[in-house]
């Protein structure tokens, strides 16, 4: 299987995305659960675009 630099960017990307959110539910900041998967699905999809 041969590897995908861009998948790799993504993730150095939404890691952050996701440690912010974790973080912010202990401060009991808790964004809207739609918001959080648009943001991850527009990365992929951007991902794919940019691959191609």
């Amino acid at each position: 299987m041969e590897r995908v630099s861009e998948f790799e960017t993504t993730a150095y990307i939404l890691n952050p995305h996701i440690l912010l959110k974790l973080f912010g539910s202990i401060f009991g900041f808790h964004p809207p659960h739609k918001v959080f998967f648009i943001i991850r699905i527009a990365a992929f999809l951007l991902t794919f675009v940019v691959q191609s």
